[in-house]
Formats: C-alpha cells, structure tokens, sequence
C-alpha cells in the first residue's frame, strides 16, 4: 500500500553526526515547530554552503564570479608564467602507450647528444631516471615489443652516446653511436658523470613519479628502491647520504671497471620557460624523467581526473586553454582534459565527506541502506535518527587504515509517490551527516524532484528509460555547475544488464549495484562491466559475508548494500 501523504509529526528526527554517534533527539517542541514549517511550506530545501572562499588576487579574477573562489589564487598564478612560444598554446596528452617514453622525448627533445635507455625493471628505471634528470638526457624504456620505437628515435635525435642501465634486448651496432653500459655499482655513478652522488630511498612503487619529480637537475641524487633490496641504502625516504655507504647489491660487481667511459652531461634545456607538466602514478617513469631531464616542473595528481579533488584542481585552473602537458593516456583526449578543468573551475561545491572532492570515486567507499518510504505508514513512521544511527553502525565497520579512502555512508530512499517537500528532513540529516541520498523510483517521477537534485549530494537510481534518465542527469549536473553525480543501476542480477550500465556522460559516477549471495555470483556479474563503471555489491540483511570478505571480492565492490 502506497502512503503519498505523511504527516511530519508523526517522523522521528534528531540530529546525528558521522562518523561520530549520532545525538539524541531533539526536543518535541522543536519536532512539532520545525513540522508545523514543513507542512505550510514556510521552508524551503536546504541547500548546502560552500566552503568559505579565499580572497581573489587580482581585479580581473574577481570579476570573474563563475570561477570557484576557491581556486582564484592558484588560478592566478598558474597564468602568471611565461611560456616559450615553441610549446602548443593549449593542453595536449603525451599518451605514451607503448611505455617506451618516446612520446615526451619527441615532444621535449629536437635533437639530443646522449640518451638512456633502461629495461622496465623499476630498480633500473630509478636509476636511469636519476642519471637522465642530472645529464638533461632524455630516457627511453626498451622492452622486447618496442624496439622499433626505440631505433627510430635514437635515429630522430641523432645521438650519438648511448648509456644502457639494467637488462635489456641486444641493440646492434650503429656507426657514430657509442653505447656504455652502466654496471651499477655504488662508484660506478661517479666514474660515469664525475659526480658525488647522495642516495634517496624510495618506499612505495607509488611513490616513483613524486620522487623523480622532486629531483632539481641541479643536485646528484640516487634514486634507491627500498621496497626490492634494503641492503642497497641505509636510507629512509627523507634522508640522504653519500652512495660511497651504500652497500652493493649482491648479484652485481663491487666496483667499476678502471676503464669505464664518461657518461656526457648536457646543458639544461628549459629556463623556465616550459608549461606545467602533470602526471599520476600511472605515468610511465621515461616519460617523468624525460621531461625532468628538459627541465620541466612537474605536478603529480592523485588522479587523472582534475575535478577529483580541489587540490588536483589548484594544480591546473587557468590552463584549459593555456599550455599544459600530460603524462600518460589515462587523462584521455586534450579536449576532455580541456574541459574538465572547464567544470572543475565553476563548480563551487563539493562531495561529502573530506578533502573537498569533486568525483565520486576513487577513493572512496559508499556504505548503503535501503529504505521503501512508499512503504510507511501513520501507524508505522520512518524513525529518521534511527535510521541514521543504523547507518553510522554500518559505516564503522568499514573504516579503512588508508587514509586517503573515505567510507562514505549513503540512504537509497525509495521515492515513488511522493513529493519533493517530504524529503526535507531527509536532505537536511543527509547534508549535515556528510551522506549521500540516491533517489530510487520511476525515473519520470523523478524528475519532479530536480530541485533536490542541485544538492551535491544527491544521487539517482531509476528504474524505467536508463538512458535517458542518465542524459537527464547529466544535464541537470552541467547546467548547475554541480560536482559529480552518483547514477546507480540498482539489482543488476545478470552479465546482460551488467552490460547496460554504462552512461557515457562525464558528469556521471556510474555504478552498478549487484545482487548476489556469494562471491562465485559477484564475480561473474562484476567482470561483464562496461569500463567506467564501478561495482557495488547487494547482499541480504542476514548474508554472512563481514566487511574483510568486502576487501577479497574481485573487482572490490565500491559500493556496498546490505539489507
């Protein structure tokens, strides 16, 4: 039975605080007057308050209201550089998909003396990177399927000293061409550039771009993987030493041959004059090093996407069409990249939760709870702090020890019937607890909710047209200059319907809500996803499976229903 007229007073509401235990309840008499308000419609729907803005820096920032206060400072500095004339007036993305790092290496080099070649091996790559960035060579990844990419660059760049580090394919003799093999001991750096060298512990892969970033060219560092061999350096990450303490690793010779040949050094390429550079930790090392070795300045995201956090967006406002390099093809084409900055600069609002976020995923796990107002009663009310106090309990369990994952609780509210003011309370709790609503019903009785949609915070999960509740959504989202919007296929039982979930709309995190009982189940149906969706898992109330069995599913559900 459909109940399409509910009386707020007869719906417990109380304040409650995520992650911390929600309050008690408000007294009756604040109850009963905040109902009375409701119901004749003295208020309105309780839009959220951006965070407070800094100040512009410039008169023509100011003018610019569409711009998020937020990001005006960066913005303005970000323009304030000089760039060469040499360099694309606008972004353009290095894709490198061969991750030979010849991509960087044509963009930044005409011609070049001396290059680096290295195996995909990190170790190798490390160090190839620190002897590239110090020589202002550019470095090349050789493996056994890029080799023709490898000659015909050496060919471009009419080099004629070659420095090989690490293990790598035969590459035949070449007139005018001297190649010299690094034999990687601790003084073999010395012989090599006539440098001291001091070494740079590295402890985390992901942790390779920020490093190679960080290097000056100006100053002779090491780059050690601490993670493979902590016999190489007895450094910590933040500390330096001389490599003459290092100790060698044991597979290799203790010393250099007496006859090494010197490894040239060439003078520095850019006088800043280079655009900003960015990458992730999905870009290839050549490619970092490359542009590190022109000279560059090199920004690491914590992904691909600028909108994904106000920081990520400090790193690039200004420049959608100004000159801006990306490393790697996971910042997709230049116009997406264009227009994301675009979005990411007019949006002044952000997800819940920390960090001031602007997508919805990665990061991020969504604990959910499902509740059928179409189901309540006068004699049955929806306990909203109830409610919410349930949801905190859930959400705890799922707390990660990373830090950069948030658990971020979220209430499927099943809407059919009803009308945009009855939700009032809901959105209110909803905002000031840092959780999501997802609106779940007819898609067409949805859209009579589009004002409570502008909310940041509120996301959809229709039934009927997919496709064109997705265009709606988005739309919607482009128009009002909202952050990402969550679009949840909800049951997604078969590897058909898993198939039909993708959206295609920028604006949208797309996620597919999976019902299944075991892993086995999950499994089958999260590997049929379109790329771009994220799995979520649907499970029983009484279903045995605890939030560590969450953590082993493949693909790791990032969305989790119990109930």
């Amino acid at each position: 039975m459909t109940w399409t007229k509910p009386t707020y007073t007869q719906v417990k509401k109380g304040p409650a605080h995520l992650p911390s235990r929600p309050h008690t309840h408000v007294c009756a008499a604040a109850t009963i007057l905040v109902a009375a308000l409701l119901v004749a419609g003295c208020l309105s729907t309780t839009q959220p308050t951006p965070t407070p803005a800094g100040t512009p820096t410039t008169d023509d920032a100011q003018a610019d209201t569409g711009i998020n206060p937020d990001l005006i400072a960066a913005r303005n500095t970000n323009l304030n550089r000089h760039v060469s004339p040499d360099f694309p007036n606008h972004p353009i993305v290095l894709p490198d998909r061969d991750l030979t790092g010849v991509d960087a290496s044509q963009h930044f080099f005409t011609t070049s003396e001396t290059l680096v070649i290295t195996s995909n091996d990190p170790a190798s790559q490390l160090r190839a990177a620190s002897i590239a960035v110090i020589s202002h060579a550019p470095m090349l990844t050789l493996t056994t399927t890029n080799r023709a990419a490898i000659l015909n660059e050496i060919a471009r760049l009419k080099t004629h000293t070659i420095l090989i580090v690490g293990d790598i394919p035969h590459l035949p003799a070449q007139p005018g061409i001297d190649y010299i093999t690094d034999p990687e001991t601790p003084d073999a750096l010395g012989k090599l550039t006539a440098l001291q060298f001091v070494t740079r512990a590295v402890t985390n892969q992901q942790h390779i771009p920020h490093a190679i970033a960080d290097l000056d060219g100006d100053t002779a560092v090491e780059l050690v993987p601490a993670w493979a061999n902590t016999t190489t350096s007895t450094t910590t990450a933040t500390s330096e030493t001389s490599t003459s303490t290092a100790a060698a690793p044991t597979t290799r010779p203790t010393q250099a041959p007496t006859d090494l040949q010197a490894f040239p050094a060439q003078s520095r390429r850019d006088a800043d004059t280079a655009p900003i550079v960015i990458a992730t930790a999905a870009s290839t090392i050549a490619g970092i090093a490359t542009a590190k070795a022109f000279g560059a300045t090199i920004r690491i995201l914590d992904d691909p996407d600028p909108r994904y956090s106000l920081a990520t967006m400090k790193q690039v406002a200004g420049l959608a069409d100004q000159p801006l390099i990306a490393l790697g093809a996971q910042f997709g084409t230049a116009s997406i990249l264009a227009d994301r900055i675009r979005r990411g600069e007019r949006t002044h609002q952000y997800q819940p939760g920390q960090y001031r976020r602007g997508t919805v995923y990665p990061h991020r796990i969504i604990v959910a709870h499902p509740i059928n107002l179409t189901a309540a009663r006068p004699d049955n009310p929806v306990d909203i702090d109830g409610e919410f106090e349930h949801l905190h309990e859930r959400v705890m369990r799922y707390i990660t020890p990373d830090p950069e994952t948030q658990v971020t609780p979220a209430l499927i509210l099943t809407v059919d019937g009803l009308r945009p003011e009855q939700l009032q309370l809901w959105l209110a709790e909803a905002t000031r607890n840092n959780t999501y609503l997802i609106l779940h019903g007819n898609f067409h009785h949805l859209t009579t909710f589009e004002t409570t949609f502008t909310n940041p915070n509120v996301g959809m999960a229709p039934t009927g047209d997919h496709t064109q509740a997705a265009t709606w959504l988005a739309t919607l989202t482009h128009d009002h200059n909202l952050p990402q919007k969550l679009f949840l296929t909800f049951g997604v039982t078969t590897a058909e319907e898993a198939q039909n979930t993708a959206t295609h709309h920028d604006d949208l995190a797309p996620v597919a809500l999976i019902t299944a009982e075991t892993p086995d189940d999950y499994h089958k149906i999260a590997t049929q996803l379109p790329s771009g969706v994220t799995p979520g898992i649907s499970i029983s109330a009484h279903n045995p499976l605890n939030a560590w069995d969450m953590t082993q599913l493949t693909p790791r559900p990032l969305m989790i229903n119990r109930g």
